[in-house]
């Protein structure tokens, strides 16, 4: 019970340090009340604000056409006014009529400042001027209009037109003309573009717009809203203009004396200027300032109503949870007797109460039949537990007397292969022995037979030189085969000392190998198999000895047992690879039958032989396993080829650390 209470206080103070239901419960809520408000606020804004400023450059491009309309109609009641004049001066042929009515007209409110009646050569035969010019008349009278270009234009077209903007002789300004050809020559109105601005300045004012007006090289001649320099000003750099006069109707922001504009442009029929209309940029953003109020004022409606039904919800579910949560901490401080709950107007609320209090009876019943069940198994396990125990102990007394058998295995093994060897030494010995006894009996009775003549008297000298030269012969046979008996013994007894108790000793690599193959020789003799050492006489070790004799030992002889079945002759090739300061490498192979595949991996576990019955013990290359990698700290691998044989790959430390007897 100390252990739940603990568990209860730590799982208490993780929630304190969470959120609580209500806040998650109004975050929740607020959100998805204000979330389709806000997404709604931003569809309108992207989709409708667009549309409010297309509309704006509509309404300004509609308006800056109906400028573009009152500017022209200014031009057009000139152009009226001079073919009233026309009209008035083909009627009348007296000159002095026709000077008086141009002069009237010129010194009237029309824009003209200089009226011209020339022939069809363009020489000027009469000249209207306004009073303050008049006295200039006779240096225009005669003047050749003939070479400039609107001139000829309208001589050749025939019909009227306003032509570019040219050097005037009145007051040498800028001016354009209007030009109407007739049958004896042309009536032109010349005016200076800076009187111009006058067209259009009342329009200006009218609709509180900038209005400029372009020639058709959009060149800047008219502006409502400054006085232009004699030099005009070049604005085919400007998009607006550029796309302007390419024909196209567009309202784009531009801008001109460091002021931001939204400027309409609308090529004029004749003259082909181009009259652009232009507006502050900021009106563009006062005709969405309603739009963004409007939003703004809905999504602050929003969030509030979306407030104030999260926190009516979130503090009723809140209540609920609370009452429920009460309920679940008592049933967690193993208290099953719940109060029923009183019904509530959400059903899944009223389920939930209902559930935890038969959650809590159902819990009670369950621990009473837990305890039941605890008890029946204690007993069980008790008794279970006496069962194991006795059963362990036989199993480590089955683990002991396998552990000892198997040691006496191998020791069975090892002494039957000393056994084999002491045999075959044994048969070594046999010969020379035999021999030199041969030689020391057959010495031994010609002594006798000289012995004999010398007491008697009848000793030759003969006699005594054939018992020399049998005496130098016979003990030379007998000197020569009992060092071939003391050679055999040197071997088998250094040999038989390693194997038996194995002492970490300096050797060369070599000679040992060459012992063992010494006392391997009687079984080699009965076997078709050859061994040939490829080891050079240079490489010194500092390990043990006697296990590397057993392990070369135990492989030569496993390639004897199994590798020649069937098979005439054969060989066993012990070969250094590669050689360091630190390790050699050598391998024993075979050109025998080889070994299958699926029996590889078995070949080094103890009693896995195919000749059991039949001499095989299984623990020959175990033992060599175990030898390798346990006493000589070296790795042993074995690769075969069916029908090529087997090969015996050993890797060992030059030097093994460590000074021990090992009794194996």
């Amino acid at each position: 019970m100390t252990n739940v209470q603990g568990e209860n206080s730590q799982a208490q103070g993780r929630i304190r340090r969470g959120w609580s239901l209500k806040s998650i419960l109004s975050l929740q809520f607020l959100v998805v009340g204000a979330l389709p408000v806000v997404v709604t606020a931003l569809l309108i804004l992207f989709l409708y604000s667009p549309q409010v400023t297309e509309n704006f450059k509509q309404n300004h491009l509609a308006l800056s056409r109906a400028i573009a309309g009152q500017v022209g109609e200014r031009l057009d009641n000139a152009a009226s006014d001079l073919r009233l004049l026309l009209s008035l001066m083909e009627r009348e042929t007296s000159p002095a009529i026709q000077q008086h009515l141009m002069d009237s007209f010129a010194g009237s409110e029309s824009i003209y400042e200089a009226i011209y009646w020339t022939d069809k050569n363009g020489r000027v035969t009469f000249v209207g001027l306004p009073p303050a010019q008049r006295a200039h008349r006779l240096d225009l009278i005669a003047r050749n209009l003939g070479d400039e270009e609107f001139f000829t234009k309208a001589i050749v077209s025939g019909k009227p037109l306003w032509s570019e903007i040219y050097m005037s002789t009145v007051g040498e300004r800028q001016s354009i003309a209007y030009v109407i050809p007739t049958s004896e020559g042309a009536l032109i109105g010349e005016t200076a573009v800076d009187q111009l601005p006058g067209l259009i300045k009342d329009i200006a004012a009218r609709h509180q717009f900038t209005i400029m007006v372009l020639d058709q090289h959009g060149h800047l001649i008219i502006r409502s809203d400054a006085a232009l320099s004699p030099l005009r000003i070049d604005m085919t750099g400007n998009e607006l203009v550029r796309r302007a006069l390419q024909g196209e109707s567009v309202s784009l922001p531009f801008s001109i004396d460091e002021r931001s504009l939204l400027g309409s442009g609308v090529v004029m029929d004749s003259p082909p200027w181009l009259v652009i209309s232009a507006q502050e940029q900021s009106a563009l953003d006062e005709s969405r300032q309603p739009l963004y109020s409007f939003l703004a004022a809905a999504m602050i409606v929003g969030l509030i109503g979306a407030a104030i039904m999260a926190s009516l919800v979130t503090r009723f579910l809140s209540q609920r949870f609370e009452v429920h949560a009460a309920l679940a901490q008592t049933l967690a401080d193993g208290t099953y007797q719940l109060p029923e709950q009183a019904p509530t107007r959400v059903r899944e609320f009223d389920r939930l109460g209902t559930d935890l209090v038969s959650t809590a009876r159902a819990i009670e019943l369950r621990e009473r039949e837990i305890r039941a069940l605890n008890a029946d198994l204690e007993k069980r396990v008790e008794a279970r537990t006496h069962d194991l125990s006795q059963t362990n102990a036989e199993l480590k007394s089955a683990l002991r007397n396998l552990t000892y058998t198997q040691s006496e295995l191998v020791r069975s093994e090892k002494l039957a292969a000393l056994g084999a060897m002491v045999a075959g030494i044994a048969h070594d010995l046999n010969t020379p022995i035999g021999n030199a006894l041969m030689a020391g009996s057959s010495l031994q009775e010609e002594l006798g037979q000289v012995k004999e003549a010398a007491r008697s008297g009848s000793l030759t000298r003969t006699q005594f030189d054939d018992l020399l030269q049998h005496t130098h012969t016979g003990t030379d046979i007998i000197v020569r085969n009992l060092e071939r008996a003391s050679e055999l013994i040197r071997s088998f007894k250094q040999v038989a000392v390693d194997q038996s108790s194995s002492q970490r000793r300096p050797f060369e690599l070599r000679q040992v190998l060459e012992e063992v193959i010494t006392t391997l020789r009687p079984v080699l003799r009965k076997s078709v198999a050859e061994v040939h050492l490829n080891v050079p006489a240079t490489i010194q070790m500092d390990s043990y000895p006697g296990p590397l004799g057993q392990v070369v030992t135990n492989i030569i002889q496993n390639s004897l047992i199994h590798g020649f079945e069937g098979k005439e002759k054969g060989s066993i090739d012990i070969d250094l690879m590669t050689v360091d300061e630190e390790m050699v490498v050598f391998k024993i192979r075979d050109d025998g039958v080889g070994i299958p595949e699926d029996r590889l991996k078995s070949i080094f576990d103890p009693f896995y032989t195919t000749r059991m019955g039949r001499g095989g013990s299984g623990l020959g290359l175990h033992i060599v396993h175990n030898l390798v990698q346990n006493v000589l700290r070296g790795k042993v691998k074995v690769t075969s080829t069916p029908g090529k044989g087997v090969c015996f790959t050993i890797e060992l430390p030059k030097v093994i650390h460590g000074n021990q007897v090992l009794n194996v």
